[in-house]
């Protein structure tokens, strides 16, 4: 519980300094460009399923690696105990979480950006039409952020192409969330 508290107020800090920073106030629509072309080309890579492969439990590295395929280099943010407890990636300057729940087998993955052009009427929008993410408004710091965030049950564990692909299915969304939303 602890742990997860922790983990709670480190992400609120992460999106909030990505938030709040002079710097991307001034470049955020820039920045939200930049993404979207990196998210581009990331997802030329996108694997097809191979559903007869091994299943292995999900784990951070394993998260990791499906990122990195896709040109993305998450860090690791360790809790007190040295323990992983999230990996932090960026797409340009924009940040994003992803981090597995052991008691539930939920691996989440979270973004938030401020300074974007999305309004309730986007967000609205969104939802009705997107099915495997949620959007919505957040307040950091006392700014209105855009949020979205994907759960994604991994229980049974995954093989390396359908965690592959479930981690493609984020960032696909995160690329057309910023296309449709943000920009």
């Amino acid at each position: 519980m602890r742990t997860r508290i922790a983990l709670s107020l480190f992400a609120a800090l992460c999106l909030a300094a990505t938030v709040v920073s002079p710097p991307a106030w001034s470049q955020t629509r820039e920045e939200v460009r930049k993404a979207i072309d990196t998210l581009e080309k990331a997802l030329e890579r996108l694997p097809d399923d191979d559903a007869d492969a091994a299943t292995q439990p999900v784990t951070y590295e394993r998260i990791a690696a499906a990122l990195r395929s896709f040109d993305i280099e998450p860090t690791t943010y360790s809790n007190d105990e040295g323990q992983t407890a999230a990996l932090i990636f960026r797409v340009n300057n924009l940040k994003a979480l992803a981090f597995l729940d052991d008691n539930t087998g939920v691996m989440q993955f979270a973004f938030s950006v401020g300074g974007s052009k999305a309004d309730m009427e986007r967000i609205n929008r969104w939802n009705r039409e997107r099915r495997f993410t949620r959007a919505f408004f957040k307040t950091i710091k006392g700014r209105k952020v855009a949020a979205l965030e994907a759960e994604f049950d991994v229980k049974e564990g995954r093989s390396d192409e359908r965690l592959r692909t479930n981690v493609g299915l984020f960032v696909q969304s995160l690329r057309t969330f910023l296309r449709e939303v943000c920009q």
